[in-house]
């Protein structure tokens, strides 16, 4: 500790209350800083994969005037509300929401699948007519196969890996104390 803090008489001390979370003691009457366990991490990550997600979706379509298909709208329906759902439930480090996103994100990664499919896969042109703006057009196609339903189910796949990762990390926490 510097000297300067020595001085002032302004220290914190570390004080382990779980295997797996630290709580932080301030100088400030006693009070602590509650930092995240291991699940509050990993749902503060699928929070941060779905804004992202939900900021580019946006960035494409208000920025780069990407007009998206009807199969993007789709895919955006099911990934918008996962910001509040999955910020709610970092925010309270409970994965008690994943069975209720659950449906959302399979839903959603399955239109990404199929988005994918009618992308990359020979077809008949008129099949995949499904609004003013066709879903076989790729507007963004980085290194040949990196398009926008990619990145959307790449996005749902990370989230749910995230939130198995958070629940099985709240039973480990449970089990040890």
């Amino acid at each position: 500790m510097s000297s300067a803090r020595r001085k002032s008489g302004i220290e914190s001390q570390t004080v382990r209350s779980h295997p797996l979370r630290y709580d932080v003691e301030t100088p400030i009457e006693g009070t602590k800083f509650e930092t995240m366990n291991k699940t509050g991490v990993w749902l503060f990550f699928a929070w941060t994969v779905a804004t992202v997600a939900t900021g580019g979706s946006l960035f494409l379509s208000e920025v780069w005037h990407f007009t998206p298909c009807v199969l993007c709208w789709y895919q955006r329906i099911f990934m918008y509300p996962l910001v509040i759902v999955l910020g709610i439930a970092a925010y309270r480090q409970k994965t008690d929401i994943v069975p209720y996103v659950l449906p959302l994100i399979l839903i959603g990664g399955g239109i990404s699948t199929y988005h994918i499919v009618i992308q990359k896969l020979p077809h008949d042109l008129s099949a995949a007519a499904c609004g003013p703006v066709s879903c076989m057009d790729d507007y963004l196609n980085w290194f040949g196969w990196l398009t926008i339903p990619m990145l959307a189910l790449t996005a749902f796949v990370l989230i749910t890996f995230a939130l198995f990762q958070a629940k099985r990390s709240q039973k480990q926490e449970a089990a040890q104390g």
